[in-house]
């Protein structure tokens, strides 16, 4: 592990695809899957971080990603709070916030070296997406909100940042100014930045200014990803045909970064299919 600025910097898989000395790696995203599949479905599944964490590894070893995320939300998030101040209430919950660290600290441990583990919050917009159009203000304190989860991670040997936004295919310019301070923090950190658009199929989508190193499509075909650019790379491929089994032999890994969610209702045996062939 490196060190800058006083801060533990990850020796990033992420990192070193995105300077170009890796040629591809594979990003699977896979909680929901790994609840249904090693754990049972369990209903308290964030009530025992050892069970959970397990679970996860568990997964890990099946999968063999080269980097996945942790929801850095959900946890907090499992009574849907209504408005802003209940969401900032709920946010605020201590009991969470340790059980959240000892997650951290099992996969960390756990998976040092061989696994890039990168923060996923959601887009601040999304979390009021009850109001129609969610006004700057009411943005910029949820956004300072996650702000401050995150920098409880600050000295965690973490690889990167993810905003995933569930709706939409760009970011407002309210959203954009929302979130500087929190991508900015990510930078800080030496954390790979990114933003994921849960909905768009064609790899069309823009987060306007803010300052991001990768887009991410996990429902966008690797032939639909767009053309690298000097600042901004692309990630997706493993949609839900993908974990279907329907044309995981034709897609073409290399340079690329393969990303993509596992549905939780997925077969075992053909998401470990589809990998295999993918790396082939």
């Amino acid at each position: 592990m490196r060190r800058g600025r006083g801060v533990p910097v990850a020796e990033s898989r992420l990192r070193a695809w995105l300077a170009g000395s890796a040629s591809s790696l594979v990003w699977v995203e896979f909680e929901a899957y790994a609840r249904r599949v090693f754990a049972a479905a369990n209903a308290d599944w964030y009530g025992d971080a050892t069970s959970y964490a397990a679970a996860l590894g568990q997964a890990q070893a099946a999968l063999g990603s080269d980097c996945t995320s942790f929801d850095l939300l959900a946890p907090y998030l499992t009574q849907e709070p209504q408005g802003k101040d209940a969401l900032l209430e709920a946010l605020g919950a201590p009991a969470t916030a340790a059980f959240i660290d000892q997650v951290l600290d099992a996969l960390l441990h756990r998976h040092a070296g061989k696994l890039d583990l990168v923060l996923l919050v959601r887009a601040p917009a999304d979390l009021l997406g009850r109001v129609a159009a969610p006004s700057f203000d009411d943005l910029d304190d949820i956004a300072l909100a996650l702000t401050e989860l995150i920098r409880r991670h600050a000295q965690r040997p973490l690889a990167g940042l993810v905003i995933d936004k569930q709706h939409g295919a760009s970011l407002s310019a309210d959203e954009v100014d929302a979130y500087e301070p929190l991508i900015g923090a990510a930078r800080h950190y030496h954390w790979v930045t990114g933003c994921a658009f849960a909905a768009v199929r064609d790899g069309t989508a823009t987060a306007g200014s803010l300052d991001l190193d990768l887009l991410l499509f996990p429902e966008t075909p690797l032939e639909r990803l767009p053309e690298a650019s000097a600042k901004l790379r692309y990630a997706g491929g493993l949609d839900s045909a993908f974990w279907a089994g329907h044309g995981a032999g034709s897609r073409r890994l290399a340079p690329a970064l393969a990303y993509g969610r596992i549905p939780a209702l997925a077969e075992p045996e053909t998401v470990l299919s589809a990998l295999r062939e993918l790396r082939t």
